[in-house]
């Protein structure tokens, strides 16, 4: 609240539209519609952390094992997703406006031809985070722990970029070493959700940069 920054709409596989549909941008209708509302709203800052689950290292690894016109299908609907996200991100640098997008950092999307080239902008740069840093918490049969994650942030916010850059402070000894608790047995899924801390450093380097 003490940022002064307005809050925008929220358009995920989380939320839905007027008529409790999921904001599945892997769906034409459901882009265009998108397409709308930010044309109409004009914001400032967006930020992408388009379904990263189908981009995962596990995915990668365990895609012999899976039926591969399933596979297939599931990747292409996580592409034309990550593809609309990326369209985005290009009218906001044309527009002169900021973007983040977030993905794991080890995820294949960062590979993708069209990040490729919107990472190759002189404006974009990446780093990265580790949620650890940001107080991402987690349980295991050993208790309560943090979580590491390194995670990637691309964005043409200089300031959201070095608020974002935080590593591990296991790796270089300045300060109390820490547990890490693993993403395994489903504890991936609830890693997905932002912790406040994080959400704060993204909305103080957006104020910084304003």
């Amino acid at each position: 609240a003490g940022l002064r920054v307005d809050p925008g709409a929220a358009l995920d596989l989380t939320t839905v539209d007027e008529f409790g549909r999921p904001w599945d941008f892997s769906k034409e209708e459901m882009q265009q519609k998108a397409l709308k509302k930010f044309k109409e709203e004009q914001p400032a800052l967006i930020v992408g952390s388009p379904m990263c689950t189908d981009f995962s290292t596990l995915q990668n690894i365990s895609k012999d094992k899976r039926d591969p016109a399933d596979y297939a299908a599931m990747l292409k609907r996580a592409e034309a997703h990550l593809k609309f996200c990326i369209e985005l991100y290009w009218e906001q640098l044309e527009d002169g406006c900021y973007f983040l997008h977030e993905h794991p950092d080890a995820a294949t999307s960062w590979h993708l031809p069209q990040m490729v080239e919107l990472l190759c902008h002189p404006s974009v740069q990446r780093v990265k985070g580790h949620m650890c840093s940001f107080g991402m918490m987690s349980s295991d049969i050993h208790g309560d722990g943090l979580v590491k994650k390194p995670t990637g942030f691309a964005t043409n916010a200089p300031c959201v970029a070095a608020a974002l850059e935080r590593p591990c402070t296991n790796s270089d000894g300045s300060k109390p070493w820490h547990r890490h608790v693993p993403l395994v047995d489903g504890r991936a899924k609830k890693a997905q959700v932002y912790p406040p801390r994080l959400v704060s450093a993204i909305l103080q380097g957006f104020r910084d940069q304003l």
